[in-house]
């Protein structure tokens, strides 16, 4: 992965071939979730003790470009201050054949995502009905 440089924002599967040539590149990327679009298209995740669906792009690109990837919240503090925070790495999840499970995978970044929730709640807003 290159330091220094141009930081690449992608979402959504039309934007997939151009995110595997940039990565093969070594570029560095940011791949944000969709919302409404993957709620009745992607994968099934549970997310609060409810099924929904997840955008399965991450997990589709690591199948093509293997390479660690990482949460990253902004947490807000006393003050107008902000504190920003790479998470561990998020392992992965495979299937027998060693290959990337895409479901398994999204559930994890999920899990993820609802522990930062969890553990900061005053500081989320969600707009969109994730449940349907």
């Amino acid at each position: 992965m290159q330091t220094g440089g141009r930081l690449n924002v992608h979402s959504g599967s039309k934007n997939e071939p151009a995110s595997r040539e940039g990565w093969r590149r070594g570029r560095a990327y940011c791949v944000y979730r969709s919302s409404d679009q993957y709620l009745t298209n992607g994968v099934e995740v549970t997310f609060f003790g409810r099924k929904t669906r997840a955008n399965p792009m991450l997990a589709r690109l690591l199948r093509q470009i293997e390479c660690p990837i990482h949460g990253v919240r902004i947490i807000r503090l006393p003050g107008h201050r902000f504190r920003g925070e790479l998470s561990e790495e998020v392992k992965p999840v495979r299937d027998a054949a060693g290959q990337i499970d895409i479901q398994g995978t999204m559930q994890a970044v999920t899990s993820v995502i609802e522990g930062w929730i969890r553990e900061y709640p005053d500081q989320w807003l969600w707009l969109h009905r994730r449940w349907r």
